[in-house]
């Protein structure tokens, strides 16, 4: 009981962390889809001609908005790593995060009151980690070193303005919240 206390406390500081550094804010949390949900399920037919509706629940959307438009991004707790390999999704194996984006999307204008674009889709990985150091650290560079170990994973859109909304404090080098970051030159790594 005490560990999930500590990781909980501990992602839940983390969190807080991000959301400052962020232009992007959450607009669902455990957003529904599916006839019981906020968004209507995801319907396709099968070659049979059988109907399907895929019902779930989403972690949470987060939203950001700008001169070129609304941005909408997908964020998924796990409590293991986890990051979107293209492979599966290519082979059909990995499709959630992917699905979850395209519902977002596809509803938008229900969901933000307006047609948005797809920021991304994110991993954020709970839990309470060590950090092993080869030389005595100060309370600062340890509490960096376990943020770095919150960096989320996933698939981000090519824009250099969204990538700046998601991480504003972000000049150049890498992001500490997000995987992405800026060349010297302002071209993203």
């Amino acid at each position: 009981r005490q560990k999930l206390q500590n990781i909980i406390s501990r992602a839940s500081l983390v969190l807080s962390e991000h959301a400052k550094v962020s232009g992007f804010s959450p607009v669902g949390l455990e957003l529904g889809f599916g006839r019981q949900g906020k968004l209507p399920p995801l319907g396709f037919s099968l070659k049979n001609g059988t109907k399907m509706e895929l019902m779930g629940r989403i972690d949470r959307v987060d939203k950001a908005e700008d001169d070129h438009g609304v941005y909408l991004r997908v964020i998924d707790y796990k409590s293991s790593v986890k990051d979107v390999n293209l492979t599966e999704v290519y082979y059909g194996v990995a499709l959630q995060m992917l699905t979850y984006l395209d519902i977002i999307i596809t509803h938008s204008p229900l969901l933000v009151g307006k047609q948005a674009d797809p920021a991304g889709v994110l991993y954020f990985h709970v839990h309470n980690p060590i950090v092993n150091a080869s030389k005595m650290l100060t309370l600062d560079e340890i509490e960096e070193e376990i943020l770095k170990r919150f960096k989320m994973n996933g698939l981000l859109l090519s824009d250099e303005n969204v990538i700046r909304m998601m991480d504003k404090g972000l000049d150049t080098g890498s992001s500490q919240i997000i995987s992405a970051g800026f060349k010297k030159d302002g071209s993203l790594l």
